[in-house]
């Protein structure tokens, strides 16, 4: 209640506070203790979207908050990233496909809080981190978690729906996954007629609790879904309390059915059957014969037949008609059925024998020790005990049946990325009679709680330590004393649960031992007040119930039928006539359950009339729960909390004690208080450095991602008291969950050069400060320098006037030699100084040069033998680490000389010489006429070059190539012998030459160059046959001019216009020649080419060493690259710079040895295009003079 304080009285501490009601009935004055009374929010905090907002945090101001919002049908309100829900019990118009439509792929906080929000924001988390997510709707009975659920999965399958695309293989997708999604969607009128009944809280109340997964492909598609049931209340189907019905399915029958269904099914009213007549049948605000409607429509939908649908039928009516068997006593220890004609009716609809039937409910089969086998007939109440174990077990596995069709029609075999699992379960309960099914729930209820506080509170501060944030510690609260008084199985004491199996096995065991033995074994807990004995004033005796503190309050249980709801097996009889029933859709539900417990490992139940295996309920539960706790702690979970407004079930009617209460119960105070002192959002650095680097300026991109980040929020304005930069993430204060979100969201690649642009203009405005301040402080060192410089001068001044006034009779240059005797006494005193510290520090460290020497030496001498073996296992090992490492390394060089071999001899050699001579056909000039031949040659050699396999005569070949290598050490000084004769015979054809004649001398030049030509020739045949004889090609020997080997031209396919069989080493030829060569005789020297002599190598050593030569004379020289292929001293060089060189050394190189640089210093192709551009000028120029 908001109030105004009138009067504060400080000795008691006591308030006077004016109270305006909230049904606005008017102002009432009332004392209360200042620590009741809390400060109020301003008023332009009302109704804020996100508690977290508020500026005082309390429990008045959330209420307030909540009230405030919820008069205004705002039922949803955020606190941090949780989600409070509240039951409006009333239609509403905030949903529907045109505001989901509206919400989808909105940051939070861009729209006002809403489911949709939350399914979203739990898919684009999905879609961006590519993990699974949980959605966990939790609350009491009535407040509305049933119809959350269905709207975040309807919001879910709307967002999985591909996109419309006709025409293509995509659009049949799309209708199928369309249809996928109507599945998921049906399924849940199905699973609500069979699994959810009217209470007293809720008129739909979920009886049951399920988990539906709905799975994802990589395109983020709806591709699958599966439902996981839990504790299915099957007490509900044979007793209801007063003002609460049975499970919506048999009132939709009575409903829907027609009067000869009905009649075929011998059904008349609900009122006629045991199973309906404790409740109520009519429920204001639900129509039966519509929900009957759509249950069939929804059946359809998933596949189960009209034929399977009217078997599903005839059990209930089996249920019904089994429910109104009636027992009379006929003596002290049997009884007989009252009337036969309801078994008949009963066996004809399940189809199995009316006799057996009637035995098997009023009689047992036993075997004794001998194992002979007798049958003892049933009190009233033990028959009446098989009678409703029965009509559960058929219901039972009907629900079962009913969940695994569902399944089978939504899952899918496509390869799913990831899901959404939304969980719907059965809220905290609390009646006048606590029963086991409430105490299971309740148990459940805990443990959700359990990983509630563990996501919110200790992963919340394990985070904050890890992470170096700095924060007041919370007190976190704990519920693990009740989960392990609960569920403990393998400690001592026993918990609850196992003590109920453990009794259940016992024979005459009932549940006052069971609770004397409960009491008896948790001592503990009952010092602890988490399990407690009835009270006196109570209806309970001490050994009939017990009290256990639950999170959500204490709760008093009556243990009488525990036992017996525990067991979830039938004796033999009746599982022997439940399998002998024809009735199709029994049969194919029991054939489903023997097929599960198969895959599941269970034993099925004996058929050979033996008694069936002993059955836990509450180890079953307990298992189901351990594996839902292992799938929500896999996931990121997002959590809603449904409150009911109040217990009368009325729209616009808030009462503000019921939902605090729930809001304590829940845990919602705590992590509020967390959320407010803590930093409950927060985002990795690298997301933000991945997003946003790209689009910074490169000063900023540069940084490392937490500086990144750092410089990111300062420029967008944030405060530094709203964040804290951790180790690995940046934590943001309550409420800047719309900021992160903004950031992180899908459409941050339009925020993104907004964000830039502001960065920039922070940037600059850091620097011109930076600058400023720059300055301003070199101002300032400027004028402490000056006044340090005053300072002096006023210090010498002072001593120079005071010693004037000691010694008045001090002449000026005495004074003057005082001052430098003073200081040259300062400075020798600082030179002793410093050579007696040098002197003792020599001396210390002697000192501990010697200590150390002495403990070594008496380490060694205790320790040698060990220190010995040591360094003799560390040179060991370090030997054998260095030969280890020398064997790696020759098997690597032998592995790659064989896998440069293996190129040779396969297709990728070829693939790179063609590569090569791509690269170099590009890279040479070509002349006119003959470019357009060569390019088809190179084509031509390329496409072959895809498939070329080396023949046996080129791998002889290599083989010798290889051999010759191994032998060029040898050949060295056979070069070099060669060199020096080479050099004499060239000066003695310079001695011979006359002097250089005009152009009219031309032909007689170049007969010189011939003849110098052939005699260069000569001497390198010469030394090919005295170095290489053995490797002569016998493939030349039908060419003219080739008895001795090849000469360097001709090796490199220059033959100066003439015939192949011309010798080689003639000279250049004319334009007009070379214009005028035919195809063929460049297409046969191409090809003859392709194949490399066996002394190339020896022939190209020669050539590399003369052009090395030549090149270094014309360098000594001065003379460029052009004057160097017009030299007249050696026209076989001059032939290969004018542009020959390029088209037929490339050849050899690339195809024989693959190196690019074979003349010293000079890249081969540089040379040859810088000589060719020089040649063609040269020849364009003469050209146009002429």
């Amino acid at each position: 209640v908001v109030g105004e304080v009138l009067h504060h009285d400080h000795d008691r501490d006591m308030l006077q506070v004016q109270l305006v009601a909230n049904d606005g009935s008017g102002k009432q004055t009332a004392n209360f203790h200042a620590s009741v009374a809390k400060p109020v929010n301003p008023s332009n905090l009302d109704g804020v979207e996100d508690n977290t907002q508020l500026m005082h945090l309390h429990e008045p101001s959330l209420l307030h908050n909540l009230r405030f919002r919820y008069a205004k049908d705002l039922i949803y309100t955020y606190t941090g990233y949780i989600m409070i829900a509240i039951n409006p019990y009333k239609a509403l118009t905030c949903y529907g496909q045109q505001t989901m439509k509206a919400y989808q792929g909105k940051s939070i906080g861009v729209l006002p809080p809403h489911l949709y929000a939350m399914a979203d924001r739990a898919f684009r988390s999905m879609k961006v981190d590519g993990t699974s997510q949980s959605i966990m709707i939790s609350g009491e009975s009535g407040s509305g978690k049933t119809e959350s659920s269905k709207i975040v999965m309807k919001y879910l399958a709307m967002c999985g729906t591909p996109p419309d695309r006709t025409g293509t293989e995509e659009r049949r997708a799309s209708d199928q996954l369309n249809s996928l999604s109507e599945k998921v969607l049906g399924c849940n009128p199905i699973l609500e007629a069979y699994g959810n009944a009217k209470t007293v809280m809720n008129n739909n109340s979920s009886r049951f609790g399920k988990f539906t997964r709905i799975h994802f492909d990589r395109r983020n598609w709806l591709v699958g879904a599966d439902v996981v049931t839990y504790l299915l209340e099957k007490s509900r189907t044979v007793t209801q309390s007063t003002n609460e019905r049975n499970y919506h399915c048999f009132y939709q029958a009575f409903a829907g059915l027609s009067a000869a269904e009905k009649k075929s099914l011998r059904l008349t009213r609900p009122e006629d059957y045991a199973l309906l007549r404790s409740g109520v049948v009519q429920v204001s605000g639900i129509n039966d014969c519509d929900r009957y409607n759509e249950v069939v429509l929804a059946m359809r939908t998933i596949g189960i037949t009209v034929e399977q649908q009217q078997g599903i039928i005839v059990i209930l009516a089996a249920i019904l008609h089994l429910g109104n068997v009636h027992f009379d006593e006929t003596h002290a220890d049997a009884c007989q059925i009252s009337d036969s004609a309801v078994t008949e009716a009963t066996s004809e609809l399940l189809q199995l024998p009316a006799v057996a039937l009637e035995e098997a409910l009023t009689m047992r089969t036993m075997k004794s020790m001998s194992k002979s086998v007798y049958k003892i007939p049933l009190k009233v109440h033990e028959a009446c005990y098989s009678r409703d174990s029965l009509a559960k077990a058929i219901y039972g596995k009907l629900f079962d049946w009913l969940v695994a069709r569902v399944n089978e029609s939504l899952l899918t075999q496509t390869e799913t990325r990831a899901f959404i699992g939304v969980l719907d379960i059965f809220g905290f309960e609390e009646f006048k009679v606590n029963s086991f099914e409430q105490l299971c729930i309740n148990f459940a209820n805990e443990r959700l709680q359990a990983h509630f506080n563990s996501s919110v509170f200790r992963q919340e501060q394990e985070i904050y330590i890890r992470e170096a944030i700095i924060w007041e510690p919370i007190e976190e609260p704990d519920n693990q004393a009740c989960i392990s008084m609960l569920a403990n199985r393998s400690g001592k004491p026993a918990g609850l649960f196992a003590l109920l199996d453990e009794q259940c096995r016992l024979p005459k065991c009932t549940h006052k031992t069971f609770v004397e033995k409960l009491f008896a074994e948790h001592t503990e807990a009952l010092a602890q007040s988490t399990l407690a004995k009835p009270t006196k004033a109570g209806r309970l005796a001490s050994n009939e119930g017990f009290v256990i503190k639950h999170y959500a309050g204490q709760v008093e249980y009556f243990a009488e039928g525990f036992l017996q709801k525990n067991n979830n097996s039938l004796h033999a009889d009746l599982e022997l006539v439940l399998q002998s029933a024809e009735q199709p859709i029994l049969k194919s539900v029991l054939q489903s359950q023997i097929s599960s417990a198969k895959d599941t490992g269970k034993r099925p139940a004996d058929r050979a009339g033996q008694q069936s295996r002993f059955s836990s309920v509450s180890s079953a539960f307990v298992v189901q729960l351990n594996q839902l706790h292992s799938s929500l702690q896999a996931t990121n979970s997002h959590f809603v909390r449904c409150i009911n407004p109040n217990t009368t079930k009325t729209a616009d009617s808030f009462v503000g004690g019921h939902v605090l209460h729930q809001l304590r119960c829940s845990g919602m105070m705590e992590a509020l208080r967390l959320m407010h002192a803590g930093f409950p959002t927060r985002c990795p650095y690298e997301a933000l450095y991945d997003r946003y680097k790209d689009v910074m300026p490169r000063a900023v991109a540069a940084l490392d991602s937490p500086s990144f980040c750092e410089i990111l929020l300062m420029a967008l304005g944030l405060n530094k008291a709203d964040y804290q930069l951790g180790i690995t993430k940046v934590f943001f204060r309550a409420g800047k969950l719309a900021f992160l979100d903004e950031l992180t969201g899908s459409e941050y690649k339009e925020l993104a050069p907004d964000i830039a642009n502001k960065v920039r203009v922070w940037l600059i405005k850091k620097r011109w400060r930076r600058h400023t301040i720059a300055v301003v402080a070199m101002l300032r060192l400027t004028r402490f320098l000056e006044d340090l410089r005053r300072l002096r001068q006023f210090y010498h001044a002072s001593y120079f006037l005071m010693l004037m006034a000691n010694r008045p009779k001090l002449t000026v240059r005495r004074a003057r030699e005082i001052r430098r005797r003073n200081n040259a006494i300062m400075i020798q005193k600082n030179g002793r100084r410093l050579v007696e510290l040098n002197r003792v520090h020599r001396k210390l460290w002697a000192a501990f040069l010697l200590q150390r020497v002495q403990r070594g030496y008496l380490t060694r001498k205790q320790h040698g033998g060990r220190l010995a073996e040591i360094r003799a296992r560390r040179k060991a090992a370090e030997e054998t680490r260095r030969l280890a490492q020398l064997e790696e390394e020759k098997a690597r060089q032998r592995e790659e000389t064989e896998r440069i071999k293996q190129m040779a001899r396969s297709n990728t050699g070829a693939n790179g010489a063609s590569a090569g001579a791509r690269y170099s056909s590009k890279s040479r000039p070509r002349k006119e006429g003959v470019s357009g031949q060569l390019a088809a040659a190179d084509e031509a050699d390329m496409s072959s070059s895809t498939t070329v396999i080396l023949s046996e005569a080129m791998e002889k070949r290599l083989k010798k190539l290889e051999e010759q290598v191994n032998e060029l050490p040898e050949l060295r000084d056979r070069v070099k012998k060669l060199e020096s004769e080479l050099e004499e015979a060239k000066r003695q054809l310079n001695e011979q030459r006359p002097p250089r004649a005009d152009a009219t001398d031309a032909p007689r030049s170049r007969a010189r160059s011939q003849s110098t030509a052939a005699v260069t020739q000569a001497a390198l045949q010469a030394a090919a046959r005295e170095a290489g004889g053995r490797a002569r090609r016998s493939s030349m020997g039908g060419m003219p001019g080739t008895k001795g080997g090849w000469g360097f031209l001709d090796l490199l396919g220059i033959t100066a216009g003439q015939t192949p069989a011309t010798p080689s080493g003639v000279a250049v030829p004319s334009s007009s020649n070379t214009s005028s060569k035919k195809p063929s005789n460049q297409s046969s020297q191409r090809a003859a080419m392709m194949q490399p002599p066996a002394d190339a190598l020896l022939v190209l050593s020669k050539a590399v060493i003369g052009i090395d030569e030549h090149f270094a004379k014309g360098a000594a020289t001065g003379k460029s690259l052009e004057q160097i292929g017009n030299d007249e001293t050696n026209k076989d060089i001059a032939v290969l710079v004018r542009g020959q060189l390029c088209t037929a050394l490339s050849r050899v190189l690339l195809h024989g040895f693959k190196s690019h640089k074979f003349i010293g210093r000079y890249h081969i192709w540089d040379f040859v295009q810088q000589a060719c551009d020089a040649t063609n000028a040269r020849v364009q120029k003469a050209g146009s003079l002429s």
